[in-house]
């Protein structure tokens, strides 16, 4: 298993620890963390040295504080409105390029939210100067409903070279960062603010059965329409696929290790990895980041950042 698959699987248990239950399934993003350049990463000593620091103490200075960022709120009071909308768009622009499988229930779930309220920012230093882990708690209102459901995410923010933050949320990240987050997840103050948010979810679902129903519904509802999103999306990635199949005749180069996928989306079935160097025929710009290619006479896709187009 590689290193990007297992990550993803501690994202997926994390986010029941850090997230209840449905509150875990409905939301995207839940455990947003990584780092866009992984093996070439220039701060991947900095990192490094940080993560052996809160690896070594479990109560090293990674101290939790509440609010402390005006411009780290700003940016998930941003986030919240745009999740409510459905607005992917916006999402992106203060975010790493989504999935179509996120961009998919981003929307779903907005025909049920109201608004998230009572958003707090609980922050500790990140690993990489500018960066920061974010814990954020909110309450859930849902639309046509007076319930308000409590829940929290974990995200790791980053500052852009223009000064500004973003959510990071690249699945492809340098494995310091990864463990440095990781291991301060484990902090006394994080697992009981963590605690605190289960109890307070738990509580409210167990006094309300209609609630309970509801949220049941709403998960297997969202899931279904999202799968079947993805499935019309495919279909129409065949028939486009379909009339390029002969490529173009060009080729490109791996510039790094990458996967290369079915679907031009982080969740689609890996076909191979790529290793430096490695070439492929070029098909055309799949759009949102993607290259189209040939790999083993099929159509592929190929993060575009991660590979050069032969002149």
């Amino acid at each position: 298993m590689n290193r990007n698959n297992r990550f993803h699987e501690w994202i997926e248990t994390h986010s029941q620890l850090v997230m209840p239950l449905v509150l875990a399934i409905c939301c995207v993003l839940t455990v947003a963390i990584g780092l866009g350049a992984h093996g070439s990463n220039p701060h991947a000593a900095q990192a490094a040295d940080a993560a052996t620091e809160a690896s070594t103490d479990a109560n090293s200075p990674l101290t939790l504080q509440m609010d402390a960022y005006p411009a780290v709120n700003s940016l998930f009071e941003t986030y919240y409105k745009a999740m409510a909308d459905g607005d992917t768009a916006a999402i992106e622009n203060i975010s790493s390029t989504l999935s179509a499988q996120e961009k998919i229930r981003i929307e779903e779930l907005s025909k049920y939210v109201d608004s998230y309220t009572d958003v707090t920012v609980y922050t500790q230093q990140g690993p990489v100067d500018g960066s920061y882990i974010c814990y954020v708690y909110s309450r859930m209102k849902f639309t046509d409903h007076d319930w308000e459901v409590p829940g929290m995410q974990t995200m790791y923010v980053c500052t852009k070279s223009d000064g500004s933050l973003y959510i990071n949320n690249d699945e492809n990240q340098d494995k310091t960062v990864t463990d440095y987050i990781q291991n301060a997840a484990l902090k006394d103050d994080v697992v009981d603010l963590t605690n605190s948010v289960t109890a307070e979810y738990n509580e409210l679902v167990s006094s309300d059965q209609d609630l309970s129903d509801y949220l049941d519904a709403l998960s297997s509802d969202i899931d279904l329409s999202v799968g079947q999103a993805l499935a019309q999306l495919s279909v129409e990635s065949s028939t486009e696929s379909d009339t390029a199949a002969e490529g173009t005749g060009k080729y490109v180069t791996a510039n790094d290790t990458v996967n290369i996928r079915k679907e031009p989306d982080e969740n689609a079935d890996v076909i191979e990895v790529t290793k430096v160097g490695d070439r492929y025929e070029y098909v055309g710009d799949a759009g949102n980041g993607w290259t189209e290619i040939l790999c083993n006479g099929e159509n592929a896709y190929v993060r575009s950042e991660y590979v050069s187009l032969d002149e």
